[in-house]
């Protein structure tokens, strides 16, 4: 297990869908499955987070997806640490950034800074 006490499998555990009242019921049924596949593929926390945040990039830029909706993959207050709210903040901001018109590649070097900031939060959680 990382330094963050945060493991990859804890990771996928703490980190689910709430339903989307977005445009339709497909949408509401398909969002986020790409980034729970990111979060269960990988065999690092810090790994598995930052495909997440690729894989939610991916979901909150496509061309098919409804840029108003936003994308909120949270965890249960109880028992969440400081770096699992953190990078649910990052997934929530980069939603809110893809319906304000964001680009992928704007989104990209969000996802670089957020990643940045594993290695400074994962040492202080030591």
């Amino acid at each position: 297990m990382p330094p963050s006490g945060l493991s990859a499998a804890s990771a996928v555990g703490q980190f689910t869908t709430r339903p989307s009242a977005c445009s339709s019921a497909s949408y509401g049924a398909t969002a986020g499955q790409q980034p729970r596949r990111a979060l269960r593929e990988h065999s690092t926390a810090r790994a598995a987070i930052e495909a997440m945040l690729r894989a939610t990039a991916d979901q909150v830029t496509g061309p098919d997806t409804p840029h108003y909706c936003m994308l909120i993959l949270a965890a249960s207050p109880a028992g969440l640490d400081g770096i699992a709210r953190y990078f649910t903040t990052v997934v929530q901001g980069l939603s809110v950034q893809a319906r304000d018109g964001a680009s992928r590649a704007d989104l990209e070097a969000i996802i670089t800074c957020a990643m940045a900031a594993w290695d400074a939060l994962a040492s202080a959680d030591r």
